[in-house]
């Protein structure tokens, strides 16, 4: 395979930035993911890519509950910030305003464009990541504007 194609080619996909949130024991956690689509209209369900040594995946499998929190255009401070490993920054969610989403409680940004809160469906091995099915339970709308993107934000990330 030509590395560099592959490479450029994933980098023009078209992606948004998005905190998946979550909790489980007491515990409020959150980080920035990009891999994610709607997956079905009825009943609604959305996709998300997490990577499977992370301290996300265990706490969504352990919750059965998750939300994806749209982050608004010019939060590239705040998607950076959710973006770091949990080794490095253990409370990422410390300092973020949140209120718990009504089915489950999992913690939803006040300051996102908007959230859907999800019940975990199935999960799915996907090489060096876990790819979680939510069905959407709750959704709402805190702020008009656009969502950030991952090419607005300047990141990047691709194999």
């Amino acid at each position: 395979m030509d590395e560099a194609a592959k490479k450029s080619v994933l980098r023009h996909f078209p992606y948004g930035l998005y905190a998946v949130t979550v909790a489980h024991d007491g515990e409020d956690h959150g980080m920035t993911a990009n891999w994610l689509t709607q997956a079905a209209f009825e009943p609604p369900m959305v996709v998300v890519a997490i990577e499977s040594t992370s301290k996300t995946i265990g706490m969504i499998r352990d919750s059965h509950h998750f939300a994806i929190n749209l982050f608004l255009t010019g939060q590239r401070e705040l998607a950076g910030k959710l973006g770091r490993s949990s080794e490095q920054a253990p409370q990422k969610l410390k300092g973020i305003k949140t209120r718990p989403a009504p089915v489950s409680g999992t913690p939803v940004l006040v300051d996102a464009l908007g959230w859907v809160e999800c019940r975990v469906v199935a999960t799915l091995p996907a090489g060096d990541h876990t790819l979680v099915l939510g069905e959407i339970v709750a959704a709402g709308i805190e702020h008009d504007g656009d969502p950030l993107t991952l090419q607005e934000a300047g990141f990047k990330y691709s194999g």
